[in-house]
């Protein structure tokens, strides 16, 4: 919609929108289903539509390198960075006064930088919790959003709306969770494995018949030309049986 980039109010209302074009191409199941990073969520959540109003079959879920909504992350690494330019101004060859002068001097930098990240990331939280207050209310009355005020990102609603979505347990839907293992360095090509806790990305407790495989390449880079082998050899058995 005009202005709107993910015109949904909930991520289960997003599923039954796909869910629904799926079955214009295809009326009935068995469905294989799967998306990368969010859309592996995505595939769950339609999945679980498609079981829960149809009792369709799914056959198979594939989440390419992608969490559960309340998979937690791996604390921050803040504190760790802090440590290290201590224990390297500890090590300088200089007078004890020196030292204690540039150990106060880093604590001040380190100190105002955090404030300042945290603030920021403060007031940005809330900006975009009360944008997406008000889409839920435009949405429900079918307005247009309001000129001034700036758009939400396609990123910013579908992060909303996936971590207020809380999966149901599918006992009979296989699950293939397919890890990356090594990025490009690109921080959009960081395995999630390096992000988020947990050997299954929070999926164990959703998937009972979840089966986990890793593959070369990073989180977007596991798609391009010179890791996509390592890919099809993982999928191929399963959609071709």
């Amino acid at each position: 919609l005009p202005g709107i980039p993910l015109a949904y109010a909930s991520f289960e209302d997003l599923a039954a929108a796909y869910a629904e074009q799926i079955r214009v191409v295809q009326p009935h199941g068995p469905y294989y289903l799967g998306g990368t990073c969010a859309g592996g969520a995505i595939a769950y959540a339609i999945a679980a539509y498609l079981t829960q109003n149809y009792r369709e079959k799914i056959q198979l879920v594939v989440t390419l390198d992608g969490t559960s909504p309340q998979a937690q992350r791996i604390p921050g690494n803040r504190l760790s960075r802090l440590k290290t330019a201590l224990a390297a101004n500890s090590k300088e060859r200089a007078s004890t006064l020196r030292r204690w002068g540039d150990m106060t001097a880093t604590l001040a930098q380190k100190g105002i930088s955090v404030a300042m990240y945290e603030t920021g990331a403060a007031f940005s939280k809330v900006f975009t919790a009360m944008r997406i207050r008000l889409l839920r209310r435009l949405l429900a009355r079918n307005a247009a959003w309001p000129r001034l005020l700036p758009e939400l990102s396609f990123q910013q609603i579908g992060f909303a709306l996936e971590v207020r979505y809380f999966p149901p347990v599918l006992p009979d839907v296989p699950v293939l969770l397919v890890r990356a293992t090594n990025g490009s360095g690109d921080p959009a090509d960081i395995p999630s494995r390096e992000i988020y806790q947990g050997e299954s990305l929070g999926w164990t407790p959703l998937a009972p018949k979840l089966d986990v495989v890793d593959v070369k390449g990073g989180h977007s880079s596991m798609l391009q030309e010179h890791n996509v082998d390592s890919l099809v050899a993982v999928l191929a058995p399963r959609l071709l049986n």
